[in-house]
């Protein structure tokens, strides 16, 4: 029993098998005929692939021309007439065939010559048909199926074609209804503006006259003028005849203010500031507030108060107003010359109570940075009196040893070292050596004399005599002193 490869796997199998045990992949008994049931098997899969790949790219055709539908009607429209009129050809053709039409028609009549010749046309489209729609003529019923799908995508194609049709075209009319919407407003807009600029113009033909109350009513009909877009005559015409009048009332303000009508001028700046319209109000403000300050009390004994010395003084002795209270209006300067001067002595009273405590407050000021340098000076006193008494701790502790005098001389064949020397620490020294080192003239040393000081332990501030022999050696020409514990290291000292 012969073995094979399996086209599929590649498993050995009897060429006998049905099928192949691993992969299931028919076998047919010989291996002519696995390679001819292979070669109908890959047909088979290309076919189905075509189909798939057909079927996708029309699934995508139907899929753009319905989203192109609102904005290209006539792309999914042409492309539904297409299916169906191919449809509908195959569908006459069969018919034709099956009730056999081309033999039943009498060609000599006109309408079976139409018919006849239009029934000619058919295989045509049936062949067309099969080609585009991929119709198989051994599977009837399921061509008749596909068919009969590509039909409704086709009547779908061609109502979703007729309804963007019917919305661009409404979409269309909605814009050109509003494009001649907008040209009618900008119509009466013009018109409107236009209007507005002569009602504008009237009125100022009629303040210029003097007819105040007839521009102002012109002004108010250009306002309310329908359709109007440019209002701008109007704002700068109400600016300039808002200014106008606040410049009247200020001429009217000053002239007040010149012959003492205080509360005059301070109402006629309030109108001023009060005018709709006006943009020119900084002097109207400005005069205001110069009669609020000549006028308060408040104020004028506030400013009184933040004079200077020499100012002051010259408005107690001379009468010299302060350029702070004067406004250049002669009524409200004296005005306000009357209320300083009826000030000026508890204003003085005031100033020199604050003068007072300003000194009084300096001098505490001055006192406490005293009292602060005090404590600081003290402190530093302090500070220096222990890092010098600390100095003098480490000196005690490094050289606790005073040489209070000492002297080296030669009698009787001995160079004898003596003198005193006081313990100044606070501890009590024991076993205290005094060394005498002898040099020559050249600084060579020749020996050395010690001996325990007389008084052993030498107590704290006790002075002791030493005194240590060596035998005299004529070069000897200098001498050096030291002194060291008995069994220990050296012992610093200094001189008194």
């Amino acid at each position: 029993m012969p073995l094979i490869k399996c086209p599929e796997c590649g498993n050995s199998v009897s060429d006998r098998a049905e099928s192949c045990p691993k992969c299931a992949y028919p076998i047919a008994g010989s291996g002519a005929a696995a390679t001819q049931v292979h070669a109908g098997t890959i047909q088979t899969i290309e076919q189905t692939a075509k189909h798939r790949k057909h079927r996708l790219w029309l699934a995508l055709l139907v899929v753009a021309a319905l989203i192109a539908a609102p904005f290209a009607p006539k792309f999914p429209l042409w492309l539904g007439i297409i299916p169906l009129v191919l449809c509908i050809g195959a569908f006459i053709r069969a018919g034709a065939d099956l009730l056999n039409l081309s033999e039943r028609l009498d060609t000599t009549t006109t309408v079976g010559k139409t018919v006849s010749r239009m029934i000619a046309v058919l295989p045509l489209i049936q062949d067309l048909s099969r080609r585009l729609l991929r119709l198989d003529p051994s599977e009837k019923w399921r061509s008749g199926l596909r068919l009969a799908v590509y039909g409704l995508i086709g009547l779908v194609l061609i109502v979703a074609g007729g309804t963007g049709a019917s919305y661009k075209a409404e979409r269309e009319r909605i814009a050109t209804k509003e494009a001649a919407e907008e040209a009618e407003r900008q119509r009466l807009a013009k018109e409107a503006n236009r209007q507005v600029v002569a009602l504008a113009r009237q009125a100022e033909t009629a303040w210029t006259a003097g007819n105040v109350t007839l521009a102002q009513k012109k002004l108010d009909a250009a306002s309310k003028t329908p359709n109007a877009t440019e209002l701008a005559p109007i704002r700068r015409l109400r600016t300039r005849m808002a200014n106008a009048k606040v410049e009247a009332l200020m001429a009217a303000a000053t002239e007040a203010l010149n012959t003492g009508d205080i509360e005059a001028g301070r109402q006629k700046a309030q109108d001023a500031l009060a005018v709709s319209h006006a943009d020119a109000l900084a002097e109207a403000s400005k005069l205001h507030q110069q009669i609020g300050n000549g006028t308060d009390p408040t104020r004028i004994r506030t400013t009184l108060m933040e004079l200077s010395d020499d100012a002051f003084q010259k408005l107690q002795e001379g009468g010299d107003m302060p350029k702070q209270l004067v406004s250049g209006y002669e009524g409200l300067d004296s005005r306000t010359a009357d209320l300083a001067k009826a000030q000026l002595a508890d204003v003085a009273v005031a100033r020199e109570q604050r003068h007072q405590a300003e000194l009084a407050a300096q001098k505490k000021r001055e006192e406490e940075q005293r009292l602060v340098a005090e404590r600081a000076r003290s402190a530093e006193e302090r500070r220096r009196a222990e890092a010098k008494r600390q100095q003098e701790e480490r000196e005690r502790h490094m050289t606790p040893l005073i040489v209070e005098n000492w002297r080296w001389h030669i009698e009787h064949g001995f160079a004898i070292g003596e003198g005193e020397v006081t313990n100044r620490s606070d501890r009590r020294l024991e076993n205290v050596q005094v060394v005498v080192s002898f040099y020559t003239k050249d600084n060579q040393f020749i020996t050395t004399a010690d001996a325990i000081v007389e008084y052993n332990p030498i107590l704290p501030r006790q002075t002791t005599p030493f005194k240590a022999y060596a035998t005299h050696n004529p070069q000897m020409n200098s001498a050096r002193l030291a002194f060291k514990h008995l069994f220990g290291g050296s012992i610093g000292y200094k001189k008194r």
